[in-house]
């Protein structure tokens, strides 16, 4: 049993690697959109799709704090562990808690709606998404809603991520500073399996640069 806290790895180069990339890749889609930057907007758009897919596999075949599996998505231990945020106390996690697990779900769940409702749109113009050519105009007008009316949705919830972020780093919890070393100081009785990550990286690097050319 260890008596004290002390580093431990937590999250792999991967899941590190797909945090930062991610948000740079939102970034740039936001700015994109800004300036209508039809075309780089699309190529944003499907290397976020490649990134994410890539993301999807390493939760199943991944570091034991990257699978699928260890989201902990229990509806009383997030209340529970929301009433001791607000009493100033904290939960010990190994990797998301049960708050953070809530966000990584809607998070991925709103990403995966534009990044797919993306694939069906069309600037009217000039650039269509790789799948606009294979829905009626009935379903493109429908995508096309859906992609202008969910990205609201997806920057508040990307704006709460921030504010929380915001929130632990005054309660000086680390969490930003793990998101880039990998390690957590933590009072714990194990370590967690953490492997290497480096292949996922590779395969997200290909898959990108294939949608980049292509």
């Amino acid at each position: 049993m260890m008596n004290a806290k002390q580093k431990v790895l937590v999250w792999d180069r991967f899941i590190r690697f797909y945090h930062w990339l991610q948000l740079a890749l939102l970034v740039g889609l936001w700015l994109s959109m800004k300036y209508d930057e039809v075309d780089l907007h699309m190529q944003l758009g499907l290397a976020l799709l490649a990134l994410l897919l890539v993301r999807f596999i390493w939760g199943y075949f991944g570091s034991e704090t990257a699978l699928f599996k260890s989201l902990q998505l229990h509806p009383k231990g997030a209340l529970d562990e929301l009433k001791q945020e607000l009493g100033g106390s904290e939960r010990i996690h190994i990797g998301h808690s049960y708050l953070g697990s809530y966000m990584v779900l809607a998070l991925w769940i709103l990403l995966l709606i534009q990044l797919l409702s993306g694939l069906f749109n069309s600037d009217d113009i000039l650039s269509d998404g790789p799948l606009y050519a294979y829905v009626g105009e009935e379903y493109y007008e429908w995508f096309k809603a859906l992609h202008s009316s969910n990205v609201d949705y997806l920057f508040a919830l990307i704006a709460i991520h921030i504010l929380a972020i915001g929130y632990f780093c005054l309660r000086k919890r680390g969490y930003l500073r793990a998101m880039f070393s990998g390690y957590k100081n933590k009072d714990i009785a194990s370590k967690p399996n953490i492997k290497p990550g480096l292949w996922p990286i590779l395969a997200a690097c290909l898959l990108i640069a294939l949608t980049l050319v292509f």
